[in-house]
């Protein structure tokens, strides 16, 4: 097999060592731990870290375990992450198991362990009520809680052992998940002794709030958290040394030391914010410059390359209007420079204006750094320099030299080979790996069909030891990626089976598979899976062409029968929690639920669900899908009706067109248009 070769990009993985700060948190750090340490034990106390996302909040909470273990004795440290269940639907009833199992690992926390085990089984999720309406139904009507409860205070009071429980990423989680966290905490698990360390986006997490109808979320978050600390920011001068420190092996001898290259590197620290920044932009130039390294002048690259980082607007701008960049107006007459400039400067001011404010500022000082021609447009001096002198430094300026920048530039949606491997360097951490995807995926256009297309030529290239976590991601995932519009369903399918025929056999292949299929969030990327595996034994399809000899089969007959039970317990979970009508494709995945049951259980959860107006919206945005023959979305009216008459829910759509409620917009909108004008053409 041939194997891709290593490249030299950073994942965005937090620090664990203080000696490897670099930023100035480690101080903060241990005057966080010792505030923890002078917390009076008897009760609970919350502490929370704001900062905004990539500002190295995780960075902080490692560095502050690290000394709270060497300054606490007898204490007892949980990490809790609570990402890691998100969407899941026992995002509490995780929260007490984690603690539970955390203090079980000591013998003194034994009991604790045994009565934290009991409230996570009150938290398990039931499908008639939400978690939080279930345990205060218990608090207020029933002793079970409160007993437990009780029981847990009175063994924290006895032992006196102080406990840590360290939660972050909560501005990760949707609004209700926060809402409900928040109201645990306060309300059932505020046991003694113990400190919440939290760390999360303030603004984030009180939008969040304020979307589950908490009217003001900062005034809330006052009332949970004791004390609030805002993580410092580092230093510019810290964060751009780092960064000219990373790429200097990138640039090796051509690291020049001009004078202008100053003025350039303070304009480039300005997009330089967080440590997540710097990372974007030096492995950018990891995968970007050795490509034209000796035929661009170092500083101008770098300097481009942080425009198609951090304000691809701009760069799309450079890169299609050479002629208003490159050289300068001393070569006409007098009367020719003041309109030449006059026209630089108006379409310069014209397109500058539409860039977000915080933004604007800070490109145009960098384009007048490395353009002349914009130097003498905005501040009518400057512009020194000979084209033929700009030639030789392989200036971005110079007309000639200008396309050697934008060698890389692709079409609006396209991606390159370089990004290609760059993204699948990046599934040595699986979270990184959803990141970019879901990056792929938020683009307009959308270039996540892209990257599946390019990506089916790599998969024979891509070490073994990354298949399993692109076969996570794409299982916890992949139902947001199919709801991008452009989404080629099948391309995913064109992954997945290829991906799991790398592993060697098909018991580790169903191995594996289990796991997917039991954890995995997708209920989509699930059934897509399912359907080609039980075609290669003639299931799902009469006389179909995918039927192979056993031996060639993804997996065995016997373990793809285990499979189809998991899955269908999947799909009925999903059925009960609500998340099956929001799945991508619900047209195919009942059609294989009808599959399976073969009875009227289908069609009954269909009359259910579509008896609020809401819920019958819901159900056919589900059917309003990508008609790749005529290349335009469109209603999916056959497969409607192999579940609901169309006919008894016409008028309903009607109405609800002729007088629409608040929350028919968008595609709910597009989809209910779309299912009405459907069923007019058969009329």
């Amino acid at each position: 097999m041939r194997k891709m070769n290593p490249s030299p990009i950073s994942t965005d993985k937090p620090l664990t060592n203080p000696e490897d700060d670099k930023l100035g948190y480690n101080s903060f750090a241990q005057h966080i731990a010792q505030t923890v340490c002078n917390v009076p034990r008897s009760e609970c106390f919350v502490l929370a870290i704001y900062g905004p996302w990539g500002s190295g909040k995780t960075t902080l909470l490692n560095f502050i375990q690290h000394y709270l273990g060497k300054e606490i004795e007898k204490s007892l440290i949980i990490n809790f992450n609570p990402w890691w269940f998100s969407g899941r639907g026992d995002l509490l009833y995780q929260f007490f198991n984690q603690v539970s199992i955390s203090f079980g690992k000591e013998e003194k926390f034994k009991a604790v362990a045994h009565w934290i085990s009991k409230l996570a089984k009150e938290t398990l999720p039931k499908p008639l009520s939400g978690v939080l309406g279930l345990i205060f139904e218990h608090l207020a009507t029933e002793k079970s809680i409160h007993d437990i409860r009780e029981e847990i205070w009175r063994y924290l009071t006895k032992l006196r052992s102080q406990v840590v429980i360290i939660i972050d990423d909560v501005d990760r989680l949707v609004p209700e998940e926060i809402r409900d966290l928040f109201m645990v905490i306060k309300a059932v698990a505020d046991f003694p002794n113990t400190i919440y360390l939290l760390a999360f986006d303030e603004e984030a997490v009180a939008k969040a709030l304020e979307k589950t109808g908490i009217p003001d979320g900062k005034k809330y978050l006052e009332k949970i958290v004791q004390v609030p600390l805002v993580l410092p920011l580092p230093e510019k001068t810290a964060l751009q040394d780092y960064f000219f420190g990373q790429i200097k092996w990138v640039l090796g001898n051509e690291f020049l030391d001009e004078i202008y290259q100053e003025e350039i590197k303070d304009c480039i620290s300005k997009f330089l914010k967080t440590m997540r920044d710097v990372k974007r932009l030096v492995n950018a130039l990891k995968v970007t410059y050795p490509l034209v390294k000796g035929e661009v002048n170092p500083m101008d690259f770098i300097a481009i390359e942080t425009l198609r980082i951090f304000s691809s607007t701009a760069y799309d701008v450079v890169r299609l209007n050479p002629v208003m960049f490159t050289g300068t107006s001393d070569t006409y007459t007098e009367n020719r420079l003041e309109i030449d400039i006059k026209e630089v400067k108006e379409f310069h001011e014209k397109w500058l204006e539409k860039l977000p404010v915080t933004e604007r500022d800070i490109v145009k000082n960098l384009l007048i750094s490395i353009f002349p021609k914009l130097e003498i447009a905005f501040k009518g001096a400057g512009g020194y320099g000979s084209d033929a002198e700009w030639r030789r430094q392989s200036r971005i300026c110079s007309e000639d030299i200008f396309p050697r920048y934008f060698r890389l530039a692709l079409p609006k949606g396209d991606i390159s080979n370089y990004e290609i491997r760059a993204t699948l360097e990046l599934a040595k951490d699986s979270k990184a790996f959803a990141q970019k995807l879901l990056q792929f995926c938020r683009e307009y256009p959308p270039r996540i069909s892209v990257f599946f297309e390019r990506m089916k030529d790599y998969i024979q290239e891509i070490p073994e030891d990354r298949v399993y976590n692109i076969l996570q991601t794409l299982f916890d995932i992949g139902d947001e990626i199919l709801n991008v519009w452009h989404i080629r369903w099948w391309l995913i399918d064109e992954i997945i089976l290829p991906l799991l025929r790398r592993l060697n056999s098909q018991k580790e292949r169903f191995t594996v598979l289990k796991n997917l299929f039991s954890d995995g969030h997708s209920i989509s990327i699930i059934i897509r899976t399912i359907v080609p595996l039980g075609r290669e034994y003639g299931r799902y399809r009469a006389n179909s062409p995918d039927i192979k000899p056993p031996e060639k089969c993804v997996i065995s007959e016997e373990d793809l029968e285990k499979l189809e039970k998991i899955t269908l317990e999947r799909i009925k979970k999903a059925s009960q929690d609500g998340s099956l009508l929001k799945a991508p494709s619900l047209g195919f995945i009942l059609q294989y639920w009808q599959d399976l049951e073969r009875n009227k259980i289908v069609k009954s959860w269909c009359s259910k669900v579509i008896k609020s107006d809401e819920g019958l919206v819901d159900f056919l945005v589900g059917f309003f899908d990508k008609d790749y023959e005529r290349n335009e979305m469109a209603f999916k009216l056959s497969e409607l009706k192999l579940f609901v008459n169309p006919s008894e829910i016409i008028d309903r759509c009607k109405n609800l067109l002729a007088s629409p409620p608040e929350w028919l917009k968008n595609l709910r909108k597009v989809a209910i248009d779309a299912f009405v004008k459907r069923v007019e053409l058969e009329e």
